[in-house]
Parts: structure tokens; C-alpha cells; sequence
């Protein structure tokens, strides 16, 4: 969570182009998380 937070702000001070790559990077670590898991 405070990772994908710190995305999140980190996104404002990008370009808008660069920004929506950074949005699909959460997703990524998410599913990425959830393989650790088990």
C-alpha cells in the first residue's frame, strides 16, 4: 500500500504519457505479491 502511494505521487510529476505506464505498474506488483504468497 504505501508503495503503491507512493507511485501514485511520484505519477504527478510525470509526463502525462509516463504516467499512464506508471498506473499499470501497481497491477503488476499486486499480481506479483500474491505469487509470494502462496
Amino acid at each position: 500500500e504505501a508503495a503503491k502511494e507512493a507511485m501514485r505521487l511520484a505519477s504527478y510529476k510525470m509526463p502525462v504519457k509516463t504516467r499512464f505506464v506508471a498506473r499499470d505498474i501497481p497491477v503488476v506488483a499486486g499480481e506479483t505479491e500474491v505469487e509470494e504468497a502462496e
